[in-house]
């Protein structure tokens, strides 16, 4: 099994100011078997404890709204996620494992002898 992961960011929330200051992302992780086609989405949200559309490191100029880009944003999701990134595609991959291949059930009902 061999599992493809598609990180999007599906939604900015913005400070209601015109400051184009980004304070959270939602983002959905699409995982996909490359043999079966079984696929799932898991979703999430980063609250950003600094403010965004703004530099990831102390080095980059502050972003335009406009002008972010979806890299941009993703790596900021993902910088933000650190350890738990992989979790979304770990739990996503397990899912899909136990859809392809169920467990054997720990008691099953029988016809009735007679």
């Amino acid at each position: 099994m061999a599992v493809s992961h598609v990180w999007t960011v599906t939604e900015l929330v913005q400070k209601n100011d015109d400051s184009g200051i980004v304070r959270a992302a939602n983002f959905t992780v699409v995982s996909t078997d490359d043999v079966t086609t079984t696929s799932t989405t898991s979703r999430g949200r980063v609250e950003f404890q600094k403010p965004f559309a703004a530099p990831l490191t102390q080095n980059q100029d502050f972003i335009e709204y406009d002008n972010l880009t979806h890299a941009d944003v993703l790596g900021w999701v993902q910088a933000d996620l650190g350890s738990n990134l992989g979790n979304y595609e770990v739990n996503n991959a397990a899912w899909i494992d136990s859809v392809d291949n169920p467990p054997t059930p720990a008691t099953v009902v029988q016809v009735l002898p007679w």
